[in-house]
């Protein structure tokens, strides 16, 4: 995913690239090790187990960082927003209640 991911971020940001300065480093060396540890860690999820257990870990991401950005950084959200957060979360719950029904 990275390798397909560098090449149209590099197309898209050329136009308005700026120098990052050095203390902001340290800091895109750890976002960037935290990617890849995530791509890695749901690699292996989805090796390990059957994916109706693991895509749902996946979607709740969109809820979190809403979460996340409005509670820490104070973003703005619409309504849209809270509406496709549960959507998300009340299908993620349906599809785990049905699987467990199935066994």
């Amino acid at each position: 995913m990275n390798l397909v991911q560098l090449p149209l971020s590099f197309v898209l940001m050329v136009p308005d690239w700026v120098m990052p300065s050095g203390g902001l480093w340290p800091w895109i060396c750890v976002t960037a090790l935290a990617g890849l540890g995530s791509h890695y860690c749901f690699a292996r999820a989805f090796a390990l187990a059957d994916a109706a257990l693991v895509a749902p870990v996946d979607f709740i991401r969109l809820p979190l960082t809403v979460a996340i950005g409005y509670l820490l950084y104070d973003e703005p959200t619409s309504v849209f927003v809270y509406v496709g957060a549960a959507v998300i979360l009340m299908r993620n719950f349906i599809n785990i209640r049905a699987d467990r029904t199935d066994r």
